[in-house]
C-alpha cells in the first residue's frame, strides 16, 4: 500500500507467500477495482491533459511485418488545491476510446463541478468542443508551440502533467506492460495512492471500500473486454 509505483501480482505472490500466481493476479485486481473512489466532482481551479501509454515501444531497427500495437489514451484531471487548502488537490484518470469531444465530453460534465473556479487545458481544439456552455465560460488554455505559461497569469497544465512521470513509471516499471482491458484498473491504484498519499488510514480505508463493493469475480476478470467504450 505504500509503493509509490506499486506492486506487481509476481511480487504479491512472491511476497505473501501465495502458490498460485493466478490467486494472486486476481486478488491484486480486486483491490484495484474497490481503489476506484472518485467522489464529489473537482472544483477550484483543474487542470486537464491527456496522454498515451503502452503500444509498441519504437526501436531503431524492427520488421516491416511487425504490426503496431496501438497506444491507449489516459485522461487525466488535477485540482490545484482541495477544498481551498494548500494542500495538493486530487488527480482523476480516464481511459478513454480515443481523443475526441464525444469521448472527453461526458467524463468532463460528469467530473467537474458546476461552480468550478477555472479549467485550464492545452490549446487542443478538442477541448473546446466537449465542454459544455457552462465550463466553456470558465475553460482558458495555453499553447505550448509558444510557451508553457501564459504571460502575467497562472495558466498552464504542469500540474497534471507532472503527475504523468509517476503513472507511467509505475506501469512500465513495476507491471512492465499492461492490457487495454485492464488499464483502468491500474489508474485507478494510481489515481488512489496519490489521493491517499498523506492519509494514515491508506490500508483501512481501502478494505472498508472492498467490504462494501461487490466483489469482481474471477470470471468477469477474464471475460470479454467491459470497456466503457
Amino acid at each position: 500500500m505504500t509503493a509509490k509505483k506499486g506492486m506487481s501480482a509476481v511480487q504479491v505472490q512472491r511476497h505473501l507467500g501465495i502458490k498460485s500466481y493466478q490467486t494472486a493476479w486476481h486478488m491484486v485486481h480486486r483491490i484495484r477495482e474497490a481503489m476506484d473512489m472518485k467522489g464529489s466532482p473537482m472544483t477550484g481551479t483543474v487542470e486537464i491533459d491527456e496522454t498515451y501509454v503502452g503500444g509498441r515501444t519504437k526501436r531503431r531497427f524492427s520488421r516491416a511485418s511487425e504490426p503496431k500495437a496501438p497506444k491507449d489514451v489516459v485522461v487525466a484531471m488535477r485540482e490545484r488545491t482541495y477544498k481551498s487548502s494548500k494542500t495538493a488537490g486530487r488527480v482523476r484518470y480516464f481511459h478513454v476510446k480515443d481523443a475526441k469531444a464525444s469521448s472527453i465530453g461526458p467524463i468532463l460534465e460528469a467530473n467537474l463541478a458546476d461552480n468550478v473556479d477555472r479549467i485550464y487545458t492545452d490549446n487542443a481544439a478538442v477541448y473546446d468542443f466537449a465542454m459544455n456552455e457552462t465550463l466553456s465560460k470558465k475553460h482558458r488554455s495555453v499553447n505550448h508551440s509558444i510557451q508553457w505559461v501564459v504571460p502575467g497569469s497562472r495558466i498552464h497544465t504542469n500540474t497534471v502533467e507532472s503527475s504523468f512521470s509517476l503513472l507511467k513509471r509505475g506501469l512500465i516499471g513495476s507491471f512492465h506492460r499492461v492490457s487495454t482491458k485492464h488499464l483502468q484498473r491500474y489508474l485507478n491504484e494510481f489515481e488512489y495512492r496519490f489521493n491517499e498519499r498523506n492519509s494514515t488510514q491508506q490500508f483501512e480505508n481501502c478494505v472498508a471500500e472492498m467490504c462494501a463493493t461487490k466483489p469482481l469475480t474471477f470470471r468477469k476478470l477474464v471475460s470479454k473486454p467491459d470497456l466503457p467504450f
